[in-house]
C-alpha cells in the first residue's frame, strides 16, 4: 500500500486513481452505518414494520415496500454523520499530503446502499466529469462501509484512462465502453479509493449475501501545490 506522498502523486498522475489505507476514519464510518441502520428501522417500526438490525431486515424491506425503501436510503443523503464526512480534517489533510489545497464540495456526498437483488442500480460505464463539469484537477472520493471485494461488487476501473480526455457519451454514458479492458478495484473498509473523475469506470454485481454500502465524496480543487497538466483530470465542481 503507497504512503510515501511522491508515491501517491505519481499514482494519481500515472494510473488514475490510487487507494489509501485511513484507519482512523473507521470509527466515524462505524457511526455512519449505525446511522443507516437505525434510520431504515425507524422509518419500517413508523409503518408498522419490523425493527432493522443487519443487512437481511433492509433486504427484506425493500421487497416489502420497494418505494419506501429507495425514499430511505434519499433521506440518508442528508444524514448528519455522512455529510460531515466531506470536511473531516482526515481528508483535508490527506489532500495536502497528495498536493491538493483550497478543497470545494460541489454536492454532498452521494449514499449508494446497493444490493443483492435482480434489480440492483448499477452504473454503466462512465466519467464523472461528465455529469459535474468544472475544473481539470477534480477528484472522487469512494468510501466504502465494509470490506469490498469482487464477490460485493468492487468498483471497475480502467487505470489510465484519465489520460484520454473527456470522452464520447450518450447522457454521460459512454458508448464505446467495450474497447476497455476494466479491472476489479477491491477496497478494504477504513480505506478510501480516489480517482480522476475522467476515469472510465463502472458498477459491478453485488454477489454477496451483504449489502454494499457506499459514500461517494466529489471534490473540486482550484489550485494546487505543483502544476497539473491536461492528463490529469476528473469530475469538475465549482467554479469561482
Amino acid at each position: 500500500m503507497l504512503s510515501n506522498t511522491s508515491d501517491l502523486n505519481l499514482k494519481l498522475k500515472v494510473d488514475g486513481y490510487v487507494k489509501v489505507p485511513l484507519p482512523n476514519i473507521i470509527p466515524k464510518l462505524k457511526i455512519i452505518k449505525k446511522d443507516v441502520f437505525n434510520t431504515f428501522s425507524f422509518i419500517s417500526e413508523k409503518n408498522n414494520g419490523p425493527i432493522i438490525i443487519n443487512d437481511k431486515d433492509i433486504i427484506d424491506f425493500h421487497f416489502r415496500n420497494k418505494k419506501l425503501q429507495y425514499k430511505t436510503i434519499k433521506l440518508l443523503q442528508y444524514c448528519s454523520s455522512i455529510i460531515s464526512l466531506s470536511g473531516d480534517k482526515i481528508f483535508l489533510n490527506l489532500l495536502k499530503k497528495i498536493g491538493f489545497i483550497y478543497p470545494h464540495l460541489e454536492i454532498f456526498p452521494n449514499f449508494r446502499c446497493d444490493m443483492i437483488i435482480k434489480d440492483q442500480s448499477l452504473f454503466k460505464s462512465h466519467q464523472d466529469y461528465s455529469f459535474n463539469k468544472g475544473s481539470k484537477n477534480s477528484i472522487t472520493f469512494w468510501i466504502p462501509l465494509q470490506d469490498t471485494s469482487i464477490n460485493e461488487g468492487a468498483l471497475k476501473i480502467v487505470p489510465g484512462t484519465h489520460k484520454l480526455g473527456l470522452l464520447k457519451n450518450k447522457r454521460g454514458i459512454l458508448k464505446s465502453s467495450e474497447l476497455f479492458n476494466f479491472i476489479s478495484c477491491p477496497v478494504d473498509f477504513g480505506e478510501v479509493l480516489i480517482f480522476n473523475q475522467k476515469l472510465v469506470h463502472k458498477s459491478a454485481h453485488n454477489k454477496s449475501n451483504n449489502i454494499r454500502f457506499s459514500d461517494l465524496g466529489c471534490k473540486e480543487y482550484q489550485s494546487k501545490s505543483y502544476n497539473i497538466n491536461h492528463t490529469l483530470i476528473i469530475k469538475s465542481f465549482k467554479k469561482k
